[in-house]
């Protein structure tokens, strides 16, 4: 998990004994769809594999993410748990540009794989509803250099953070607070 990839507080788990079993559940309050990962990270009196298991589950609904037999007479646990918006659909939400000749139209995130502050942009543009195009620098080298075209244009040389971003064309990186950034896009 990345330090900005808050917990989505509308979904919430629950563990419930039925018989010799425990229930794991998530349940989706949110609008979006959210992948929920879950994975026991130690027990005693449980028959568990301690694997993570992911599972989607749709927004205002509820699932089973995992029953676990119970094989003591006392029983105990500890687990972790990511939430995310469903992969899937964020790709649904965002548009690939593909014509450089718009990079200079909207909200345009130059975004990186393994980027916690790129995820943390996406989510946070999807949640709020802000409109957005996305160009990946980690798979392409014609976006790569698309980017450092852009930056040496505006006179950026050196270091950056990810996700750079063009709002109407003008280039934002490197943000102290991400957060208050993205704050005023969604106004």
């Amino acid at each position: 998990m990345g330090v900005l990839n808050a917990q989505n507080p509308k979904v919430s788990i629950t563990i419930e004994r039925e018989g010799k079993q425990l229930v794991f559940k998530a349940m989706n309050a949110s609008v979006f769809p959210q992948e929920v990962t879950i994975r026991i990270t130690e027990s005693k009196g449980l028959r568990d594999n301690k694997r993570p298991i992911t599972k989607t589950v749709p927004s205002n609904s509820e699932a089973i993410l995992k029953k676990v037999p119970i094989v003591g007479s006392k029983y105990s646990y500890r687990y972790e748990k990511k939430i995310a918006i469903s992969e899937a659909y964020k790709k649904e939400q965002w548009e690939q540009l593909n014509d450089h000749s718009k990079i200079n139209e909207g909200i345009v995130v130059f975004n990186r794989n393994s980027c916690g502050r790129c995820t943390y942009t996406t989510d946070y543009l999807i949640e709020n509803g802000v409109s957005f195009k996305i160009v990946d620098i980690s798979t392409s080298k014609k976006n790569q250099a698309l980017l450092n075209h852009i930056l040496s244009e505006k006179g950026i040389r050196g270091s950056y953070r990810t996700p750079i971003i063009l709002v109407n064309g003008e280039l934002s990186y490197s943000h102290k607070n991400l957060e208050r950034f993205l704050k005023q896009l969604s106004n």
